[in-house]
């Protein structure tokens, strides 16, 4: 316990590791420390703030700004987050720069309403800065804060749904483990960020670098440390919100979601797309997914008048599109959504889970690729799903893409009652099942991504 509690009074104080005066070094820095941490019994971080901070409303904790000149590292530029709100675990915030790390000290003079005479209160999280959408603008393309959570954005978005470093029991009793420390460095046009997490049941290091764009795309890897056995592990997770895609009774507004599909490319190749739901109750879905070649929660609704939301710009919201990095055996994709009765609270909850995760005294290590765009890359010849709407008793599925003259519709669970192709795309009409699956197809190959009704 002592050797733990010495550890983590160092990361407290921002300490800089033994080996970090190189990314390959610090790398190998950060992983030692995990495996220190879960050879040793948990202990939470520290969350004591002062009651004025704790109290604090979304509102109030939005007017606790950064106001300092933000660091330029590289081409990037970082600014912190205020502990307070719902963030108040302690972050050590490292800078990294010309190979070696320093700790960023806090400094109340540096935020605005934060309290004078309240001590060394100490950082939440932070965000990356970088010439984005015009060359004399800094713009946010990438935010860490609160547990495991981060999100980014590519040219023209704005933010919606979430990445996380890991997921605990997603679907069951989650417990959520949060990075404590990161160790952050820019180059001219790609940042490398390094993160220590922590949890009861398991401890990581991740080295995750940003690469700004039109699309996003950042790659993640990671070492995890399982104190306990048995663990059910969620790779690559992203957290959204799906309310209606219809406008109910009383609402003007056409729908409001971050996310409206699920899709999963096989490792054969087939694109299956799931739309989201607000179920009545919650559900788990299981996808089976072996050593899948990409999956994430799609946007595929656009245009502004499909949202008719001047705020929160809905038609602006990325999807977030995932690619393992190696073969990653077998497993399932999850799919939990809860119900939900506003557009505050994300419902939604996607991730991969090994049928075999890390055990007490291993290394295990796993990477991918997240790409923060319109909607996930293209397939050559593969017509998209547009849109899924129900028709009485029917489904009607939109499919884009030129040159579907001449298809067929494949329909497992239910029954093709019309195949009308026109020079945009395609609309099919089925009677389906809870269970069914619907696509179009060209000498029995597909010639689109495949429908998977909500079960």
């Amino acid at each position: 316990m002592r050797r733990r509690s010495v550890l983590l009074t160092a990361l407290a104080a921002g300490a800089r590791p033994a080996g970090a005066g190189n990314g390959g070094g610090l790398a190998a820095a950060v992983e030692a420390m995990a495996a220190a941490l879960a050879a040793a019994p948990y202990a939470p971080p520290d969350e004591a703030l002062p009651e004025a901070l704790a109290a604090l409303d979304y509102d109030g904790y939005r007017r606790l700004a950064f106001e300092a000149a933000p660091p330029a590292l590289g081409g990037f530029r970082v600014m912190p987050f205020h502990r307070g709100y719902l963030f108040r675990p302690r972050v050590a915030l490292n800078l990294v720069e010309d190979g070696a790390a320093r700790p960023w000290a806090y400094d109340a003079a540096a935020f605005r309403h934060a309290p004078a005479a309240g001590g060394d209160l100490g950082f939440a999280g932070f965000r990356l800065l970088w010439p984005l959408n015009a060359p004399d603008r800094w713009d946010e393309v990438v935010s860490f804060l609160g547990a495991s959570y981060f999100r980014a954005l590519g040219q023209g978005q704005a933010y919606g749904l979430s990445a996380r470093g890991l997921a605990l029991g997603l679907g069951g009793h989650e417990e959520f483990p949060g990075f404590r420390a990161f160790w952050i460095a820019g180059g001219a046009t790609r940042a490398t960020v390094h993160a220590l997490l922590d949890g009861p049941s398991l401890a990581g290091a991740y080295a995750i670098t940003v690469s700004p764009g039109t699309a996003t795309v950042m790659e993640v890897r990671a070492a995890l440390y399982a104190r306990v056995p048995g663990l059910d592990v969620g790779i690559a997770p992203a957290s959204s919100m799906f309310w209606y895609g219809h406008a109910p009774p009383g609402e003007r507004r056409p729908a409001v979601h971050d996310s409206d599909a699920l899709l999963l490319e096989t490792t054969a190749g087939e694109r299956l797309l799931r739309p989201l739901d607000n179920p009545a109750a919650p559900r788990v879905t299981d996808l089976p997914a072996p050593s899948p070649r990409g999956f994430g929660l799609l946007q595929r609704r656009r245009g502004f008048a499909a949202f008719g939301d001047e705020e929160a710009r809905y038609d602006a919201r990325p999807s977030l599109w995932t690619e393992p990095l190696g073969d990653w055996g077998e497993g399932v994709l999850r799919l939990l959504e809860l119900p939900a009765r506003d557009e505050y609270h994300d419902n939604i909850a996607l991730a991969w889970r090994p049928a075999r995760g890390p055990r007490p005294g291993e290394a295990w290590r796993v990477g991918w690729r997240l790409r923060w765009a319109e909607d996930a890359p293209p397939v050559p010849g593969l017509a998209r799903l547009v849109a899924a709407r129900r028709v009485g008793e029917g489904v009607s599925l939109r499919f884009a893409g030129p040159g579907l003259a001449g298809v067929a519709a494949e329909v497992e669970g239910g029954t093709a009652r019309g195949l009308d192709p026109d020079e945009a795309g395609a609309t099919l009409h089925l009677a389906a099942g809870p269970a069914a699956r619907a696509r179009l197809a060209r000498g029995g190959r597909p010639a689109s991504e495949t429908w998977v009704a909500p079960s």
